[in-house]
């Protein structure tokens, strides 16, 4: 596994977390108490007609987004933990932490208790061993 396929798989969740806020904002938006009438039935109208059924199918374009990012990310994660099975169990934490969980490196060294220069060590063994087997 080069580094470019890890930052891809970095990216990946990222755009899925960010799909997963943008949903979240749509959602909110969709069941907003400005768009409730009496009686629980959703409307908002404006001069060209109703809202509502764009902004419903603007919800369901992003969970369609949103499903195929988490397809291409669940096929990275099994990429990933195949490419990692060889480093030793501190390389994999390290690299789960930054690569999947999206922490930073300074993030990182605080949870693994690592110095700067030792989480980069790490790193570049795990980098190394990643390529090696590519």
């Amino acid at each position: 596994m080069t580094q470019e396929q890890l930052h891809e798989i970095r990216d990946a969740y990222k755009e899925r977390e960010q799909l997963r806020e943008k949903i979240a904002q749509l959602e909110s938006m969709r069941i907003s108490p400005r768009i409730t009438a009496y009686g629980g039935e959703r409307v908002q109208s404006s001069a060209k007609g109703d809202i509502q059924p764009d902004l419903i199918a603007r919800v369901d374009e992003a969970i369609e987004e949103y499903n195929v990012k988490l397809k291409k990310c669940v096929d990275l994660i099994v990429t990933f933990e195949n490419s990692i099975e060889k480093l030793t169990s501190r390389e994999r934490r390290l690299m789960r932490l930054y690569y999947i969980d999206g922490l930073t490196w300074e993030q990182v060294c605080v949870e693994m208790h690592l110095s700067w220069t030792r989480l980069h060590q790490h790193r570049r063994d795990a980098i190394a061993k990643l390529e090696a087997d590519a």
